[in-house]
Formats: C-alpha cells, sequence, structure tokens
C-alpha cells in the first residue's frame, strides 16, 4: 500500500502510520483531507500481454476491478 493511498483512502483509519511525521502536525490539513477520497490503485506489474493489445485487456481488467471495488462508481461507469 503506498503513503498515499493510506492518507487519502475513505473507509479506512491510518492515522497510525503517520503518527510522528510532519504531516501529523497539520491538523487542517489531515482533517479535510485524511481518509475521504476513494482510491483507484493500479499497478503494472501483473499486466503481461503477447502483445499491446492483451497489456491493454489486462488494464482495463484492472481498472474494472478496482472501480467494482469502490461502491462509490456507478455499474455504468464500470461497463466494459
Amino acid at each position: 500500500m503506498s503513503m498515499l493511498q493510506a492518507f487519502f483512502q475513505i473507509g479506512q483509519d491510518h492515522k497510525n502510520i503517520f503518527a510522528g511525521l510532519d504531516i501529523s502536525r497539520e491538523s487542517d490539513l489531515c482533517l479535510e483531507y485524511m481518509n475521504k477520497y476513494p482510491v483507484i490503485f493500479l499497478t503494472l506489474k501483473s499486466v503481461e500481454g503477447k502483445d499491446f493489445a492483451g497489456a491493454l485487456e489486462q488494464m482495463g481488467v484492472q481498472v474494472s476491478n478496482e472501480c467494482k471495488r469502490l461502491s462509490c462508481f456507478t455499474p455504468i461507469m464500470i461497463k466494459r
């Protein structure tokens, strides 16, 4: 998990990760942004393909899975 995802991801509380770091002293910033936004996490690590079209298809699957994971996206937005 990335620090950005831990900071912004809605529905999770990772304040303990940031305890003692400079950002934790920015209380107004933390109140406004911490754990308030859905975060789409994509990695190219598992995207493989014999050609560009195959790799693009796998990337589309990853995006679709992330959108399904985040309930804030409507089904029409994740239609393939």
